[in-house]
């Protein structure tokens, strides 16, 4: 986009515009709208853009910040870097090629600038990268979001907006320090946490937390869904990858809940909607029942049960092996759900006026039409097989002869066959 001071062209309303090489003011009203659409904050514009610009730009944006910016970049002028833009006699250019993210990479805001130290995390909508304030040496973690899609980012920075109601640290959020756009990139800077809840409890080797430790954890990550719900607001994405421990050295168990890429507003949940990781999605939620904030509890129970046991409460491969896992420890669900639920009858079959019963692997696949991995079916024979073994009464426990011929060891490799025969 390229603003031209010297070109001048009169409106109906006989105001002088200063939009040239493309034409029109219109230009950047449509420029303006689109970073308004991905709540990009504006105020980083007087960085790049000198002042007679800024303030027929002024008149299409929302935000107040640009003008009085604008102010402040006609105080400042010279002290604008050559980094930040690039003059010619009559054209300003607001934004440059396309940046390439590395390691060394310098960025700029309208308040700060960074420097890029390494790679922390990727995920499908953006980068994590260690960054560093040039000013005052602080270490920060910086949000590079790839091809600026608009939906997610106004997914997040909507939810952002709506933590600043609250006091984000003492509701064990990730403190959001400033957001903005940069050379065709959109950044989001973050205070700097120490690792993820999944980190933790792989380097420990999965090894189970011990009660008290549990209770630490989880009492930090109820307040925060108490803050969340304060301001109408769900989360839909806890797992352990969005936990992080603040600094395991000088606050142990310490933790804030982070990544509101996927936030929504409570009235902004849609009975039938997928979302949720596999492991944590809620039964409402695979049913496609009434949605609230209580697919966070959800996600957080199983969470705690992780924490708990150090391995998942139900398989992790599809949703019918959940729901059955789910059946078998907890029992059916209640006749009135399934009845009001949008995706009943893809995981059971009604026989009569509220008589339900769980589908089969193999009507489950008729209906669907989905293949099923049917790891579940050896674990169910393995807890049958220890129900057995750990019975109180002594007569009627499992003998040798017995366990050897269960189904759970119909399928094993020649060697321990013969061994099994013999």
């Amino acid at each position: 986009v390229i603003l031209n001071k010297g070109q001048k062209r009169t409106s109906g309303r006989g105001n002088a515009g200063t939009f040239g090489t493309y034409g029109s003011s219109h230009c950047a009203e449509k420029c303006c709208h689109k970073w308004e659409g991905v709540g990009v904050d504006l105020s980083c514009i007087p960085r790049v853009a000198d002042a007679v610009a800024l303030a027929h730009l002024s008149k299409y944006l929302s935000s107040s910040p640009a003008s009085s910016a604008a102010k402040d970049f006609q105080r400042n002028t010279h002290q604008l870097p050559k980094d930040y833009s690039q003059y010619y006699k009559n054209n300003l250019i607001l934004v440059k090629k396309k940046m390439d993210i590395k390691e060394g990479t310098i960025i700029h805001s309208a308040k700060e600038s960074y420097q890029l130290r390494e790679f922390l995390d990727e995920g499908a909508f953006g980068t994590v990268m260690k960054g560093k304030k040039l000013e005052t040496n602080e270490d920060v973690a910086i949000k590079i979001f790839k091809n600026n899609n608009k939906d997610i980012l106004s997914l997040e920075f909507n939810a952002l907006k709506r933590i600043q109601r609250i006091d984000a640290d003492k509701y064990n959020l990730v403190k959001c320090i400033e957001r903005f756009g940069y050379r065709r990139k959109v950044f989001i800077v973050f205070e700097m946490l120490d690792q993820s809840l999944h980190d933790f409890m792989r380097k420990r080797d999965g090894s189970p937390l011990s009660m008290s430790e549990i209770k630490t954890i989880s009492w930090q990550l109820l307040v925060a869904l108490k803050g969340l719900k304060s301001i109408g607001l769900v989360h839909t994405d806890i797992k352990p990858d969005n936990i992080m421990l603040v600094d395991s050295k000088s606050q142990p168990l310490r933790v804030k809940l982070i990544d509101f890429g996927l936030s929504l507003k409570l009235d902004d949940l849609i009975t039938g909607s997928i979302f949720q990781t596999m492991p944590y999605r809620a039964p409402e939620v695979r049913l496609g029942l009434p949605l609230n904030e209580a697919i966070d509890m959800w996600a957080l129970g199983h969470i705690l049960t992780l924490l708990l046991t150090g391995s998942s409460l139900y398989p992790c491969d599809n949703d019918f092996n959940i729901i059955r896992a789910m059946v078998r420890m907890q029992g059916m669900p209640d006749s009135s759900l399934l009845e009001k639920a949008l995706y009943s009858y893809n995981f059971f079959t009604e026989y009569e006026k509220g008589v339900w019963e769980l589908d089969s692997p193999v009507e489950y696949a008729k209906k669907t039409g989905k293949k099923l991995k049917l790891n579940i079916k050896q674990v169910e024979l393995f807890v049958n097989l220890l129900e057995q073994m750990l019975l109180i009464d002594p007569d009627r426990r499992i003998t040798v002869e017995e366990a050897l011929k269960h189904p759970f060891f119909n399928q094993v490799n020649t060697f321990f066959r013969i061994s099994r025969e013999t």
